[in-house]
């Protein structure tokens, strides 16, 4: 399962609320990202292309899977950041190798592929950790998985300014690749601390 916000920034300009930030490659794979989102289209874009390239020449070869797209894209951005016009992405590749096995990976814009259960970008590296290496296992269900990265969501959007409380949810299965519509996450501000406490109460100002 795949989730993001679906705001884009120029700057500190909230300049795009209604982005999809997650993608769908073929039935077996799909990716997501934080970071630049021109170059995120410009990876999804040579993904489409590779995968329609593959159908319709139909020559009998085994489709490229999550775990191919992964090493593709991190030869990719390798030789990008090389050349010095670097994929300013960490992009997140989900699905099923060619075996049906489970495959997550994440590329950074150095061109780094890391391999593991559950991944993150962006702010999350810093502020989900925990929450998902206590709350996800391999064998969790569908449900549990959703009801994680919520909660991470949540922290997320607490812990910055500019952050949007419009996500997306993508599920990759055998049966294909499911990517939902955006829902609003729910939040809580009336905590006494946030109603009652001020700066002074908790900084004390030093003249």
């Amino acid at each position: 399962m795949l989730c993001a916000d679906t705001q884009a920034c120029y700057g500190s300009t909230r300049k795009f609320k209604d982005i999809s930030r997650i993608a769908r490659i073929n039935d077996k794979t799909a990716i997501s990202c934080s970071g630049e989102l021109s170059d995120f289209q410009a990876i999804v874009e040579t993904f489409q292309v590779k995968d329609l390239t593959d159908s319709v020449e139909e020559d009998g070869r085994v489709f490229f899977s999550a775990r191919n797209y992964a090493n593709y894209l991190a030869a990719w951005a390798y030789k990008r950041r090389r050349e010095l016009d670097p994929l300013f992405n960490t992009t997140l590749i989900a699905g099923f190798d060619n075996e049906g096995k489970k495959y997550l990976a994440s590329v950074d814009v150095y061109g780094t592929l890391l391999e593991a259960d559950y991944l993150m970008g962006g702010m999350a590296n810093h502020y989900c950790k925990v929450i998902l290496s206590k709350g996800a296992s391999p064998d969790m269900s569908e449900e549990q998985a959703r009801a994680v990265l919520s909660q991470c969501l949540k922290i997320l959007l607490s812990g910055d300014l500019r952050a949007t409380d419009k996500v997306q949810f993508c599920t990759i299965t055998k049966k294909g690749v499911a990517i939902e519509s955006p829902i609003v996450i729910k939040t809580e501000w009336n905590y006494k601390l946030f109603a009652e406490t001020t700066n002074e109460e908790v900084y004390a100002i030093k003249l």
